[in-house]
């Protein structure tokens, strides 16, 4: 693949069972680089692997603890927030295919 072919977004699906979320923030070392309401796919530029940490919004103040994945570009992602066990709630990002 040569240099200029290379792929430089990555996608996050934004998605949440808490209907009191309204949308989800993106960072990478702490400055925001995408915002996106719940159902809708954040589009971050990226030229190599980058952490990225994932806020969630309850209204217009943030809420939630923070979540932090390595996002490679040309990967398409899945933000959920959840209650995945009986206690606490979290944002679960996985690797999913979609376009």
């Amino acid at each position: 693949m040569s240099y200029r072919n290379r792929p430089t977004t990555v996608k996050i699906r934004c998605l949440s069972d808490d209907r009191h979320v309204k949308r989800m923030k993106f960072d990478i070392n702490g400055m925001v680089v995408a915002e996106a309401p719940l159902g809708s796919v954040a589009t971050i530029t990226i030229n190599k692997p980058t952490t990225v940490g994932v806020t969630i919004v309850l209204g217009i103040i943030g809420g939630g603890s923070p979540a932090r994945f390595r996002a490679v570009p040309g990967k398409c992602y899945e933000a959920r927030y959840c209650k995945p066990g009986l206690a606490f709630w979290e944002t679960q990002v996985r690797e999913v295919s979609f376009v």
